[in-house]
Order: structure tokens, then C-alpha cells, then sequence
């Protein structure tokens, strides 16, 4: 009987140390690696890539980096080339003693970014570290274009876009020659639809457009031209076109083949 008290009590020992060891390990402070897990030179970071996510056309986004200076001298930091209208970043200080931490502010102004979809943007910082002296911070957002909520009282059906066909196969072709089609795009709507652009997925895309407004049920070519120089074997390259529509913002077009030497 008093072997199985000692191991029972040595059971609920050895469960005591264990659950005081998880606490101590979920309540103790945060390291430094934890904080700044990504280190340039001797400047660290909390992240190098600020992902912005979807943002509308009349939205402004901003996002916070930490910075930490790990090395033994004081480190100057200034931005590296003039930013465009819609990104403005602040530096907080622009000296940054050894052992200290600083703050960079990003304000992406969606408004002044006349272009919609995908954007990768790049912040160049420019700093007297001896390891390193320019660092890049990464900034990754979707912009899409904003339409307010419809007015019940208002029984005009808005633009509508339709395309009959959104993938053309070329077949075969030699290489270094080029490829095109003519995709078309309808508005079934009752108002004006607006083509805004479009974004090639590869620089052997080019896309133009007969219009960029189309009346209420009239249409735009939109011409798809592929160069194969420098490509062999299969081929398939996109191109994402953006419009006024509500209900379809984007359309794809595909443009496919075999490319022979």
C-alpha cells in the first residue's frame, strides 16, 4: 500500500513539473529572434514583406515594420529612390542606436494606383551597415475596383460584359513567329462598359483593344498577340482584363500552342 502512495505521489510530482514547465515556457517574454526573425546585415526585422491583401480603388491601407539594430554601431537608415505618388513610407528615427528598435510606416493609397490586380512593390533602404548597407522591403496587394451597393429605386440593368470564347489554340507554329486572335467582348448591358486594361502574365502577351468603350450593345476586339521568340514546346500564356463591370470585374483570356524550332 505505501509503494503505490509513493508512486502515485511521484506520478502527481513529475505532472506538477511538467505543467509548471509548459506555463513557464507559454508566459516567458518573447526573444529576440522571436520578435525580429529576419535579420539583413546587422539590422533586424520583424517581417520583410508586408502583405496588404485585397484592397479596393478608393481605399488606403497602411501596415507597420519593427526594426532592431543588432550590431554595435549606430546605423543611418533613408530610403534608397523616390516613391510613387500612392506609397508613402515614414522612418522612425532615421538613426538607429545600437540595441534599439525603430518603426517603419507604409500608407498604400489605392486611389492614386490606376491600375487594378496584382501589385508587388519594393522599398529600397539605404544604410550605413558595413554587412550590408541597402536592404529591400517587399509590399504584395489585389486591387480591385470598388462599386457601391445598387439602388433599388433605380431599374436600368448596368453594364454587363459577355465573351463568347475565352481560350484560342493556335496549334503549331515555328519559332520566332507570332500568334494572334481576336477575342470579343459584348455588353449586354443598359449603360456604358468601360475596359480599363489589361495585364499580360508574360512579356511574349501583347493585348490591344479596338475600344475601350463600349456602348450598350455594341462590342470591343480584343487582339491577343503571343511571340514565340525564345519559347519552345507547349505553350500557354494569359492576359487578365479588367472592366466597370460589377458582376464580372476580370476576364481571362488563354492563348495556347505548341511552339516548333
Amino acid at each position: 500500500m505505501k509503494i503505490k502512495i509513493i508512486l502515485f505521489l511521484g506520478l502527481l510530482l513529475c505532472s506538477s513539473l511538467i505543467l509548471s514547465a509548459q506555463q513557464t515556457l507559454v508566459q516567458g517574454e518573447p526573444t529576440l529572434e522571436d520578435r525580429f526573425p529576419k535579420r539583413i546585415g546587422e539590422l533586424r526585422f520583424s517581417k520583410t514583406t508586408a502583405h496588404l491583401g485585397t484592397i479596393f480603388n478608393n481605399e488606403i491601407k497602411v501596415d507597420t515594420i519593427l526594426l532592431f539594430n543588432g550590431g554595435e554601431q549606430p546605423l543611418s537608415i533613408a530610403l534608397g529612390e523616390k516613391l510613387p505618388d500612392y506609397l508613402k513610407v515614414e522612418l522612425s528615427p532615421s538613426k538607429l542606436e545600437p540595441g534599439s528598435q525603430g518603426i517603419i510606416l507604409l500608407r498604400y493609397d489605392a486611389n492614386f494606383r490606376k491600375e487594378f490586380g496584382f501589385h508587388f512593390e519594393r522599398v529600397i533602404l539605404r544604410t550605413n551597415d558595413t554587412e550590408m548597407a541597402e536592404k529591400n522591403i517587399n509590399i504584395t496587394l489585389s486591387i480591385k475596383e470598388y462599386f457601391p451597393p445598387p439602388d433599388p429605386t433605380d431599374t436600368l440593368i448596368s453594364q454587363k460584359a459577355r465573351t463568347p470564347e475565352s481560350t484560342y489554340n493556335f496549334g503549331r507554329i515555328q519559332q520566332g513567329d507570332k500568334a494572334r486572335h481576336d477575342f470579343v467582348i459584348y455588353n449586354d448591358g443598359q449603360r456604358e462598359l468601360k475596359i480599363h486594361h489589361a495585364k499580360n502574365v508574360c512579356g511574349c502577351i501583347k493585348t490591344s483593344f479596338s475600344k475601350n468603350l463600349i456602348a450598350p450593345g455594341d462590342s470591343s476586339i480584343a487582339t491577343v498577340e503571343f511571340d514565340s521568340f525564345g519559347k519552345e514546346g507547349s505553350n500557354s500564356n494569359e492576359t487578365l482584363i479588367f472592366l466597370n463591370d460589377p458582376a464580372q470585374p476580370e476576364i481571362r483570356f488563354t492563348i495556347m500552342g505548341d511552339v516548333w524550332k
